[in-house]
Formats: C-alpha cells, sequence, structure tokens
C-alpha cells in the first residue's frame, strides 16, 4: 500500500511543482527534479503514516475474537447451572481471560 500511495504521489508531486507551499522545504532545485528522491521520501512518510493501521485493526481483531469466544460460552452447555436454572452470561469481553 506504501509502494502505490508512493507511485502515486511521486507522480502528482512531479506533475505539480509549480505548488510552491507543497515542496521539500529541504530540498534543493536538483532534488526536486528527481523522481527517485521523491519516491523514497513519499515512501517514506507513507510507511510511517501505515505503521499506525497495524495495532488499531490489531485491537478491534483482539475485541471481536474476546466477544465471540464470550458468546461461544455462553451457548456452552458445561456452564449451566441447575440450582438456579440459569446458563452461564458473559457481561464483559474478558471473561475469557479471568478464567484462567
Amino acid at each position: 500500500m506504501a509502494t502505490v500511495a508512493a507511485l502515486v504521489g511521486t507522480m502528482w508531486i512531479l506533475k505539480n511543482q509549480h505548488i510552491w507551499y507543497m515542496s521539500d522545504p529541504k530540498a534543493t532545485l536538483e532534488t526536486k527534479k528527481d523522481p527517485f528522491y521523491t519516491f523514497f521520501t513519499t515512501l517514506g512518510t507513507w510507511v510511517l503514516i501505515f505503521t499506525n493501521f497495524v495495532p488499531i485493526s490489531l485491537y478491534v481483531t483482539l475485541e471481536l475474537v474476546k466477544f465471540w469466544q464470550g458468546s461461544f460460552m455462553e451457548y456452552d452447555m458445561d456452564m449451566y447451572d441447575e440450582e438456579q436454572d440459569m446458563r452461564m452470561s458473559a457481561n464483559c469481553t474478558n471473561i475469557n481471560e479471568e478464567l484462567g
């Protein structure tokens, strides 16, 4: 994804060089026209942006897995209490971690 975004960004930057406030302030006139320099700086920018997506999606995936495990525990007949005539109820998502 970062490579595709860097390719598109490089093409856009090289096409729109007349927009002076969007250019790299540390770049010289020669490096502003160099597509390889522009590509690698844009690639580094996109890699840094996309590194935040992995932890966020990991948290969402873990919460979904905990929810489904809690749902499976609610339908488990081995966890049925005959004295109170009740099934197990998962009131929070981290109940499976507390069971040990």
